[in-house]
């Protein structure tokens, strides 16, 4: 609470990912003070994990539906469960580099003697290097990395884990299904996020897409899924089609005179990077993944693998998602 007057909620005119490091470190260090050395249950971490999902849902303006795979690759932040990873593993590398020292004696005994059972802090760390594919306590006690070294280790080891994970959940998920997880999804802003200013109307620009990518902006298909009547989730603006996230953008009539110029203006900064681009995209069936995702494995390597180059398309797509948004949005008051 004492953060929200410096501007730590929605709506301030500062990028989530901005508040998100306001949030890692100011108060994420405070209510897991002390967790490295203890033994949390799996109930004690979901209560922190839905705590930190729902701050950051809230600094994106989504709605309580939205999967939490998204909600953190999104932003690039940390579940829970990786912080506290991470604390511990950080204590132990510090331990181990610590030659002839008590604390670094206690762990080796511990090493050799532990039970399998026994609820020590050496079975912790065991079991969160074995989570991550990397070496055992007793080999990194007898041989520990440097600090650089052992930063460099757990970055890496959590990012191949955690970008497995993702995609593995992803595939379970159609609602996710033209989000791409960055390659490093741990710390790394989605593109979406990262190419916008801390300025609201960018802002808000950035809220609609991120709606729209993870299937949880409202359109006709939405409200009308569980209602079987007829014409059930039929566009009321066109009545010509199913109101999806496909007829939303590409395909409404009634859209059309904000869609040909910013549409244009989209295909355009996809040719100036990379002549043929946009026709390529369309011949491939792939230009309503680009708009909503330029990042995505099936689309970059059409248009461009340049982060700066993504930068200025993914702001050519949320400009045109943002104009039809507020189109369709008057079109539907005049309705009422």
């Amino acid at each position: 609470y004492a953060l929200l007057g410096s501007g730590l909620h929605a709506r301030s005119g500062m990028s989530p990912v901005v508040l998100m490091k306001i949030w890692n470190t100011y108060v994420v260090p405070r209510f897991l003070y002390g967790l490295e050395v203890q033994n949390p249950t799996k109930t004690d971490i979901e209560k922190l994990e839905q705590l930190q999902r729902k701050v950051c849902r809230q600094f994106q303006c989504l709605p309580e539906r939205t999967s939490s795979i998204a909600v953190y690759a999104l932003t690039g932040a940390e579940p829970i469960e990786v912080t506290l990873d991470k604390y511990c593993i950080n204590l132990f590398f510090g331990i181990a580099r610590l030659d002839s020292t008590i604390e670094k004696q206690m762990l080796l005994w511990e090493s050799a003697n532990a039970n399998a059972n026994d609820t020590l802090f050496i079975n912790k760390i065991a079991g969160i290097l074995e989570k991550y594919g990397m070496h055992t306590p007793m080999e990194l006690l007898i041989n520990p990395p440097s600090k650089h070294m052992g930063k460099t280790m757990i970055k890496k080891a959590i990012n191949e884990y955690w970008y497995t994970k993702y995609n593995e959940e992803k595939s379970t998920k159609t609602t996710i299904r033209h989000l791409e997880i960055q390659k490093e999804p741990i710390g790394t802003p989605h593109n979406i996020w990262n190419c916008v200013k801390n300025q609201k109307l960018d802002i808000q620009k950035a809220e609609v897409k991120v709606k729209l990518v993870t299937d949880t902006y409202m359109l006709q298909y939405h409200q009308d899924k569980f209602s079987h009547k007829e014409n059930a989730g039929f566009c009321k603006i066109c009545n010509d089609g199913v109101e999806d996230i496909e007829h939303f953008i590409l395909k409404c009539k009634p859209l059309d005179e904000v869609r040909q110029n910013k549409l244009e203006q989209f295909k355009r900064t996809v040719e100036d990077i990379k002549g043929g681009g946009a026709e390529l995209l369309e011949e491939k069936n792939q230009l309503l993944q680009a708009i909503l995702d330029c990042t995505s494995k099936n689309v970059y390597t059409i248009i461009t693998n340049n982060h700066n180059d993504l930068k200025a398309i993914e702001r050519a797509s949320q400009n045109l998602c943002f104009e039809l948004h507020r189109l369709r949005t008057k079109l539907y008051c005049e309705l009422r």
